[in-house]
């Protein structure tokens, strides 16, 4: 490039150089020079776009995957990679039909990257509150990746979601004895069953505290709460304490709160949603009367409170829902504020 500034072979692969040696910020810069080259390079668009999801851009990764697939509509990874982006920008719906059209391009439907595509189809169709369907996607990826436990670990979750508890927690309990040393897999557990005391599953964790200070926080974090569970569960508070302690102090590590901002975030709240304000936008929305909102601080009582209403037989409880706080993130763009 010193000698040739303009050639795009040498920008375009030395952003792969980057992007191998997980420089993904300095990656996209000579992918971005590439395309001000040549802007209708297809293979570039879609590098750029893999190294932009990795860095959290996902709306600018989207789009450099649509300009793939206008010039190479039929791009199976383009598709995969697309509807993963959206599913980061929780636009489940789009996300779903990037995913399946990625399935369908696949010329090989056995092989496991296209079980990990099931998979996150599978995901897609749970936040839709599709459980069935999700757990019909968790079983097509089984069927091409049987042994996959980060699979297994998924269709446990949506069989415990459908009230299939048992299940859940047999499948779990046997992804475990696949990957005995899977953390994930002891926490997904933890939340299927009550343990008690002796049980083989808090002799496996125990045994997997030596070597924890070699994993990511996150894990550590995890292990602790499994834990700490399993002792709570079995009656034995003293020495459950420690290991929540220890959790959410590696939890609290990675939280990095600003009060001021915060109270700020507050007080935007107050100064947006006035009485005025209430008062001019009334009257829209739907008008029916049957949903029942429930609303209040935490622990103040709102899940008791829809207990004893889904307790009626024409009520049905739809738990904690996040519809509203999806939607209202997704009209935000990147550098805008709340309001």
């Amino acid at each position: 490039l010193a000698a040739e500034p303009a050639n795009i072979v040498a920008w375009n692969n030395r952003g792969l150089a980057l992007e191998a040696l997980g420089r993904d910020a300095e990656a996209a810069e000579s992918f971005q020079r590439a395309l001000a080259l040549r802007p209708g390079t297809p293979e570039i668009h879609f590098s750029l776009g893999n190294v932009l999801h990795r860095l959290g851009r996902h709306e600018e990764a989207a789009e450099h995957y649509r300009r793939t697939l206008a010039l190479w509509p039929n791009f199976a990874r383009a598709h995969a990679n697309l509807g993963s982006a959206l599913f980061k920008l929780r636009r489940w719906d789009d996300a779903l039909q990037s995913l399946r059209q990625a399935v369908r391009l696949q010329p090989d439907a056995n092989k496991p990257e296209v079980a990990k595509i099931h998979e996150a189809i599978g995901f897609a169709l749970q936040h839709l509150l599709r459980d069935q369907e999700s757990l019909d996607s968790f079983d097509t990826a089984l069927s091409i990746d049987p042994g996959n436990t980060g699979i297994m670990s998924s269709k446990a979750n949506a069989l415990y979601a459908l009230g299939r508890i048992d299940e859940a927690r047999e499948l779990i309990e046997k992804a475990i004895g696949l990957q005995p040393r899977g953390i994930a897999l002891y926490t997904t557990l933890s939340q299927m069953k009550r343990f008690a005391a002796g049980d083989p599953a808090i002799t496996a964790m125990e045994a997997l505290l030596p070597d924890l200070d070699a994993q990511p926080a996150a894990q550590q974090a995890n292990l602790h709460f499994a834990l700490g569970k399993a002792y709570d569960d079995s009656g034995d508070a003293d020495r459950a304490f420690p290991h929540f302690a220890a959790g959410n102090a590696l939890v609290r590590r990675r939280i990095d709160y600003d009060e001021s901002a915060e109270l700020a975030h507050m007080q935007g709240i107050a100064a947006v949603f006035t009485p005025q304000l209430m008062r001019d936008k009334a009257g829209q929305g739907d008008k029916s009367d049957r949903p029942i909102f429930i609303i209040g601080m935490p622990r103040s009582g709102t899940t008791l409170v829809e207990q004893i209403l889904a307790s009626h037989p024409e009520v049905f409880g739809a738990g904690e829902q996040k519809k509203f706080g999806e939607a209202v993130a997704a009209l935000i763009q990147p550098g805008q504020s709340d309001y």
